[in-house]
């Protein structure tokens, strides 16, 4: 984080993840991907095939519904 302040910020967002025990989600009205914020539960982790041993969130970026995504190459 850029500052103690961002650090506060960044905890507390994590800390209402966990405590709630939800994920969460960003969509712009006209974005071709949702990005969602997994937090570092085991239970959400696992599942995912994702390391569950983390203390950070997680973001995955997936396409938004009806939304193609091209193969790379």
């Amino acid at each position: 984080a850029a500052s103690e302040r961002d650090c506060k910020g960044y905890d507390a967002l994590c800390d209402y993840f966990v405590t709630k025990e939800r994920i969460g989600f960003f969509s712009a009205k006209d974005a071709s991907v949702v990005t969602y914020f997994i937090p570092p539960v085991p239970a959400f982790l696992g599942p995912l095939g994702l390391p569950a041993d983390t203390r950070y969130l997680t973001a995955i970026q997936m396409p938004a519904a009806g939304q193609v995504v091209a193969p790379s190459h």
